[in-house]
């Protein structure tokens, strides 16, 4: 009788166990996201060396650290209700298509998620990701960056 107990309990916890998760996942929240760009400027990305992982950019200032201009300016963020988020890696294969979202997990968590499809090619392809969203993050904010590549 004690071991159908105890068997019951841990199935219990288990059962419990399993049932936070689910939630935890169904809380995840997707962000709508901009895309950024810098053609059709003069100017370019720079510092571009935080490979894995997410810069999150709320000034113009931040910004400035990783735009250079020969002429004119870069396009205008209105960073009183918008963060920038910059991210970058690379593959050794070469990329047929990239995709991305950005979810909200509801404790001043983020996660941006890439997908990308991989081709043939035999050639290291680096990739980046400028999305502006429509929260304000904080240094309180984590955003992770979780990149799933598949090859075709």
């Amino acid at each position: 009788m004690k071991k159908i107990l105890k068997f019951t309990a841990i199935l219990l916890i288990l059962t419990s166990s399993f049932t936070c998760e689910k939630e935890e996942e169904e809380k995840m929240i997707e962000i709508p996201f901009t895309e950024y760009s810098l053609v059709g400027t003069s100017c370019q990305w720079t510092n571009l060396d935080y490979e894995g992982k997410v810069i999150v950019i709320n000034s113009n200032e931040e910004l400035a650290q990783y735009v250079i201009c020969t002429e004119g300016s870069y396009p205008e963020i209105d960073f009183s209700k918008n963060t920038l988020l910059l991210a970058r890696g690379g593959t050794t294969w070469g990329i047929a298509s990239l995709s991305k979202n950005v979810f909200n997990t509801g404790k001043n968590k983020y996660i941006i998620e890439v997908e990308i499809i991989l081709n043939d090619a035999t050639v290291a392809q680096g990739w980046h990701i400028c999305i502006i969203i429509s929260t304000k993050l904080n240094a309180a904010d984590n955003v992770e960056l979780k990149v799933n590549t598949i090859r075709n």
